[in-house]
C-alpha cells in the first residue's frame, strides 16, 4: 500500500514532466513564428546605369549574345581583351564607303564590301592578279554565311576571324548560296565570269 508522502511526490513528478512538455512545446512554437516572421536585412542598390542603357534595362539577360547588334552610326570594336565603342554622326567616308571595314571584322578581305557593293571592273583588274585572289574573293562571300571550308588553306585564313568561328557552319555550297543577298549573287557571278575570261 502506498503512503501519502508517495503519492504526493508520484504526483509532483507528474506535473513537473506535464510543465516540461508545455515548456518544450511553446519554445518549439516561439521559434517556428520566430522564423516565419523574420526576413533578412537587405540592402538595396541601385543599378546606376546610364540612361543609354536604361532604356532597355527589361531585356537585359534575354538576347542572346552570339548575335550581333549593330545600330546606325555607332560603331563597336572588340580586341579580344577590351570593348570599345564609338557614335559617328556620318558613317561614310569622303569616298562614300562604310568604314566598318577598315581594320574592323573583314580586315584582310580583298573586297570587304562585295555583301553591299557591286564590284567593279576597275576593282577586278587592280585587286584580283591571279586565280587565288579569284577564288579569296569568291570564299569571302561564302564566308560571311558559314561555308565550312576543307582547303586548310582557307580554313587557316578565315579562322582567324572571331565573327566566322561563331557562325553555323554548311559545307553544302548551294544551301549556303540560298543566304545569299543580291549584290552578293552578282559579285559571285562577276568574280567567276571574270576568272573564265582570264583562263584560271
Amino acid at each position: 500500500m502506498k503512503t501519502e508522502g508517495q503519492n504526493t511526490f508520484r504526483k509532483k513528478r507528474v506535473g513537473l514532466i506535464i510543465l516540461g512538455v508545455v515548456d518544450a512545446v511553446l519554445a518549439v512554437a516561439l521559434i517556428v513564428s520566430f522564423f516565419a516572421s523574420w526576413e533578412p536585412e537587405t540592402e538595396h542598390v541601385k543599378s546606376g546605369l546610364s540612361s543609354d542603357f536604361a532604356v532597355n534595362a527589361s531585356m537585359y539577360g534575354s538576347e542572346d549574345t552570339v548575335y550581333k547588334y549593330t545600330a546606325e552610326g555607332a560603331k563597336i570594336v572588340y580586341d579580344g581583351t577590351t570593348v570599345k565603342s564609338s557614335v559617328d554622326t556620318d558613317t561614310d567616308d569622303k569616298d562614300g564607303k562604310d568604314e566598318e571595314d577598315e581594320g574592323g571584322m573583314y580586315s584582310g578581305f580583298i573586297f570587304p564590301d562585295s555583301s553591299k557593293e557591286l564590284i567593279t571592273d576597275e576593282e577586278l583588274a587592280e585587286k584580283v592578279t591571279d586565280k587565288d585572289a579569284c577564288q579569296r574573293a569568291i570564299n569571302e562571300i561564302y564566308a560571311r554565311h558559314g561555308y565550312e571550308f576543307s582547303s586548310r588553306d582557307n580554313v587557316d585564313f578565315f579562322e582567324k576571324y572571331d565573327w566566322y568561328n561563331e557562325l553555323e557552319k554548311s559545307s553544302n555550297m548551294d544551301q549556303v548560296s540560298q543566304k545569299f543577298n543580291q549584290t552578293e549573287k552578282e559579285n559571285v557571278e562577276k568574280l567567276q565570269r571574270y576568272s573564265r575570261e582570264q583562263g584560271w
